[in-house]
């Protein structure tokens, strides 16, 4: 009985519950994690004199302001997980694609 459960828990993290299909739409959505992870840092990047002051959060400032120091603090925060988590997403649910492309490269 347990062994179902986890097998069903296992179809559903690694492909949705949809077979190849899935799978395919799980490795697009983890391709399109990391682009926005990398879109998100690549329009949030300061500068190298500015980037401490793009992880602060203003408390007494007005709301469009406080809500924007608060995205640009949580998303500083989370790019990391965001981007390593995409980046597994594409290698667990698209394997074979990513080594035929690595090895085109090298």
């Amino acid at each position: 009985m347990i062994e179902h459960i986890f097998a069903w828990l296992t179809d559903l993290h690694n492909n949705l519950l949809g077979g190849n299909t899935g799978r395919l739409v799980n490795g697009i959505a983890s391709c399109l994690l990391t682009l926005l992870s990398l879109t998100g840092a690549i329009l949030w990047w300061p500068g190298i004199k500015h980037w401490r002051c793009s992880t602060k959060i203003k408390w007494d400032a007005r709301f469009p302001r406080f809500n924007w120091d608060l995205h640009s603090a949580i998303g500083f925060w989370c790019w990391v997980f965001l981007f390593v988590w995409g980046i597994s997403g594409i290698f667990v649910c698209l394997r074979s694609s990513v080594l035929r492309f690595i090895r085109g490269i090298v």
